[in-house]
């Protein structure tokens, strides 16, 4: 019995015209800046639209166009893995600014994990777009077999970084979700989906840790590298399933450039 199709539907408001949105989505030389290390396109019907490299989550193998109308629509087939995937990227033009509204359409991949993807690749996009460069890109090659561990560099204000992860305001609208965070040791640091958990380690301005009764831990760090402000995270501790870490890794992929 065949699986049922299902969509991931998520938007992004992007402070650039249509015009050089729609370049960064269909030229090469523009796409490895943000999303691939390769890219190939022939926006005819059936032509290539291929993207690839370290950078691409699940790989990309003989991705085609199914239909593209000029900074209107731009729908492409995405072979993730082995997962048949159908991609649809809608574009407006609004005041001063583009809204992408991308659907992703399948039958294997969890909704969850789309999502996350999307949410980390439309951040990478805007920030190409309008700061001219992104947050160091995450190797999506080799999803990590227990314990996670990422590092970015921070684009926007470093000064405030540590309070981004720390105070249940800031937490609560990168994360989407209500968070509670009590800043000292022993406090909670909770969210709806993380309950039982109480700070451990509190290193001011560089390092917080908060873990659950049966040990798993996170762990934020803020580091200097030369110039660079880079933020580390450090998820252990857990036992999951396969689907569970990849799940974990994109999503934490999704937060980090989110943050940055």
């Amino acid at each position: 019995m065949a699986q049922k199709q299902k969509t991931l539907k998520r938007f992004i408001l992007i402070e650039k015209p249509i015009s050089e949105v729609w370049r960064a989505c269909t030229e090469p030389q523009r796409m490895t800046q943000w999303l691939c290390d390769e890219a190939e396109v022939d926006l005819q019907p059936g032509g290539k639209f291929e993207f690839t490299g370290a950078t691409v989550v699940r790989g990309g193998d003989g991705q085609e166009i199914l239909q593209a109308s000029h900074e209107k629509k731009l729908a492409f087939s995405w072979k993730m893995g082995e997962s048949p995937t159908q991609v649809t990227m809608l574009f407006q033009s609004m005041v001063e600014m583009t809204r992408i509204e991308v659907h992703h359409t399948n039958s294997e991949i969890s909704i969850w994990i789309l999502d996350d993807m999307w949410k980390y690749y439309l951040t990478m996009l805007k920030f190409y777009l309008e700061f001219g460069q992104t947050p160091d890109r995450i190797d999506f090659s080799k999803v990590p077999e227990k314990g996670i561990e990422l590092v970015i560099s921070i684009l926007k204000n470093s000064e405030g970084l540590f309070d981004a992860v720390t105070l249940s305001k800031h937490v609560s609208n990168w994360m989407e979700v209500n968070a509670d965070i009590d800043l000292r040791l022993g406090g909670k640091y909770e969210n709806d989906w993380w309950k039982g958990y109480t700070i451990t380690e509190l290193e001011r301005g560089k390092k917080i840790t908060f873990t659950d009764k049966e040990g798993e831990s996170i762990s934020w760090i803020v580091e200097k590298s030369g110039s660079k402000t880079m933020l580390r995270l450090v998820h252990a501790g857990f036992e999951v399933t396969a689907f569970d870490i990849e799940n974990l890794f994109y999503g934490w992929s999704a937060f980090m450039v989110t943050i940055a």
